[in-house]
This record gives structure tokens, sequence and C-alpha cells, in this order.
């Protein structure tokens, strides 16, 4: 899923929702997000935090804010997929009120879970919400990101992940109270606000949220029932005109009180997602950024080290060289050292060859580099002249005696050679 995943054109993803750069692109991102969501299908989702790696996660969810609503279609697919782990999404086929009918499977959330949802969760919720304001959105786009929202719940549903989740209901609520856009998106999005906010009530230990939810809808079945799902592409173009009245609306401060008599934490309920972090877009390519600049900031240690390591001369860092005198307890006292001696010797070395590269010029540099070969070329010079000075028949080799044959060299054996002092092996 991940090479799949790695091969879709991305989309930019910021905040003007620019359109796709060509048809050809678009097909292709079709046709891979096809061949992934096959792909989900044969996927085992153990936790979250494994199924949903960060590389992964992220242009996974860009996708979800892309032009083309199939695009988006499709990655709601895919997440509906990765998230049910016990069977749900066949029973969640449209948003309903009548969920407690449905007998769906709900577990307690796993510590990794809360982990990640402490991690990802209100920039998954912020995506998902900016999804729905888009204009060109069908039912079936609608549909979707709602039920991705449900799964959401049922997978994790701890008080942690509470307040976020009916914050989000309000940014919903919010949008379609204040946004521009048409009747029936405006319509469709006080829907799922109250449906969402029902579903939640319904599986969660908050007697009295589901007491003040159920207290919504029976206030829109008598005043406004077209605020009730199902959804619809169309309504009576005299619906919507005015805003709805303040009770059929959910209420910040209502909720705020809920939670707060059932003992959890509602200040997360005072700032909306919009205000809590930036655009979802500019999330995932902040995180995507910080991701590649690691990357490249690896790869530069890893070309730093094996430059160093294959220079010649002054830049290869060599341990450092046996004493003088070579014998048996000096040798002794080199392997006994401590490490830690060892080590603070290294360090001084490299802490000299780095200042040294930091201060010298090139010409001295080139220098030091070619000292070593020039003091080996001098001792191999001073070696010749003393063999080529060496009596016949020594270390220089001998002749043949025969008068009648011409003088023929011959090698000098190992036992006659005279090696210098020079010499250690």
């Amino acid at each position: 899923m991940m090479f799949i995943m790695g091969k879709v054109p991305q989309y930019p993803g910021d905040r003007e929702r620019q359109e796709a750069d060509s048809e050809g692109e678009v097909l292709l991102q079709n046709m891979l997000l096809r061949s992934l969501l096959k792909v989900s299908t044969k996927y085992t989702s153990l936790n979250l935090a494994t199924t949903f790696p960060l590389s992964f996660l992220d242009p996974l969810m860009r996708m979800s804010l892309a032009p083309d609503p199939e695009i988006r279609l499709i990655v709601q697919q895919i997440l509906h997929t990765l998230i049910d782990r016990r069977g749900n999404l066949a029973k969640l086929d449209k948003p309903r009120l009548d969920v407690t009918q449905l007998d769906l499977q709900l577990h307690k959330c796993s510590r990794q879970d809360v982990m990640f949802i402490k991690r990802n969760g209100p920039e998954m919720l912020l995506c998902l919400l900016e999804s729905l304001e888009l204009a060109n959105n069908g039912l079936e786009n609608l549909e979707a990101v709602y039920r991705t929202l449900a799964l959401l719940w049922l997978e994790v549903n701890g008080p942690d992940f509470l307040p976020d989740v009916l914050r989000l209901t309000l940014d919903m609520q919010e949008i379609a109270l204040n946004s521009e856009m048409s009747q029936t998106l405006r319509i469709n999005l006080h829907i799922l606000a109250i449906t969402f906010a029902n579903f939640v009530s319904c599986h969660s230990n908050v007697p009295g949220l589901f007491q003040y939810v159920k207290q919504v809808v029976s206030a829109r079945q008598l005043a406004s029932s077209h605020l009730l799902p199902d959804l619809k592409s169309h309504y009576d173009p005299h619906l919507g005109r005015e805003p709805p009245a303040a009770p059929l609306l959910l209420d910040q401060a209502r909720l705020t009180e809920v939670l707060t008599t059932h003992g959890l934490d509602a200040s997360r309920l005072q700032t909306p997602f919009s205000n809590m972090m930036p655009s979802s877009a500019s999330v995932w390519q902040k995180r995507q950024s910080i991701l590649q600049n690691s990357d490249r900031d690896l790869n530069n240690i890893t070309v730093e080290v094996d430059s160093m390591s294959s220079s010649i001369g002054l830049f290869k860092h060599h341990p450092k060289p046996p004493p003088e005198s070579v014998s048996f307890e000096a040798m002794r006292r080199l392997v006994r050292a401590p490490p830690e001696e060892r080590r603070a010797e290294q360090e001084e070395e490299r802490q000299k060859l780095t200042e040294a590269c930091r201060t010298l010029s090139l010409h001295a540099l080139s220098q030091q580099s070619g000292a070593g070969a020039d003091t080996l070329r001098e001792k191999l010079d001073e070696i010749f002249a003393r063999l080529s000075d060496a009596p016949d028949g020594e270390a220089a080799g001998a002749l043949s005696d025969d008068p009648g044959q011409p003088p023929v060299y011959r090698a000098p054996t190992l036992q006659e050679m005279h090696f210098p002092e020079l010499f250690v092996y």
C-alpha cells in the first residue's frame, strides 16, 4: 500500500483549491487509488498506528482534499476499509437517527489507538471538515465522510476523543451558518452535524449528552423537519433562507456543561479547529517537509563520513601509531590502555583534523597530505643507496665466478639479506 501511495501524483493541497494540472494526472490518480483500495481490502488492521504510519497517512489525507470529487470518494472508501475492524461498515449505509437498531460492534479502545488519536486525531478531523466545505460535493461524498467519522468514533470511543468530535459538530454547524455556499450544501451540513452528534451520544457513556441531543432532535421534528435525515440533492428554494432558531442548533455552552458535569475536559470545545491549528493541508505539508529535511540531513551526514574515510593523507583518520620503542612491554601497554583514554586520544585527533580543515589553506593541506609520501620516498632512496654500496655476494647479490661464462646476477637468499633497522614488521 505504501508503494502504491508513493506513486500517486500528490495534490498540492493549498487553500486556493487549485485545479489538477491535467486530465492525465487525474486519471493516473484515479487508477492508482483504485488499486490501493483493492489492496486495502486484503489488509488486516491490528492497530491504527501501524495501519497509518505518517508517511502513508499524510499523502492519503492530502488526497482527500483533491479537486476531483471522485478522487475524494475513493480516498474515503480507503479510509473505511482500513479503519473498520469490527465489520461495522456494511451497517452504515447512510446517515440516520435510529442507530441503536444497527447492532454496531463497540469495543474498548486500546492504548496504542489512544496515543495515535492524540497525535493525529485533530488533523484528521480538520481535514474531513475541510473536505465537507468543497462546493462540488455530491451526496456520495457527504455520506462517505459521515461513514469515516462514524467508524473512527466506533474504533476510538474514549473520553479524550469526545470533546474533539463534539467540537467538529459545532464547526460543521458554524460553516453552514456563516459560509458562502449553496442552500443544498448548507442544509446538508446542518443534517450531518446533528446526525453525527446523535451517533456519538448513542455510543458514549455520557447520559447527559444523549438527553441533550435528543432534545434538539425533537425540536427540529416539530419546527424544521428538513434539518433531519435523509440528505437530499435538492430542497425547496424557500427553505433555509433564514438561519435556524437557537433551540434547533447545538449549543456550545450546553455541551460544555454536559461534559463538565460528567467530569470530562471541555476546554477544547471553546476553540474551533480552524483557530486551533492552520489548515490541514499546511499541517500535512509541514510534517512532510520535516520528514524530507531529516532524510536530507541524514544523507549529508553519510556523505561527509564517506568522503572523510575515502580521502588520503591528512583526511584519513588513522589510529594512533605505536610508540617508538617496539617491544613486548610497549605493545602490552598499548593493548591494555583504558578505552576511555583511547577514545579521548581519538577525539583529540579528530578535533585537530577538523580545526586543520577549517583554518589551513588548500595549499597547506595538500603539502601536509603529501608529507607522508615524501618521507617514504626519501627512505626508499636511502635504502637503495645502501644496497648499491653493499659488497658483492651480500645484500646486492653475487656474480658467477666462472670466467668462461658471462656474469650472471644471483639474487641473495633471505638469510643473506641485511634489513635496515628502520624496517619493523
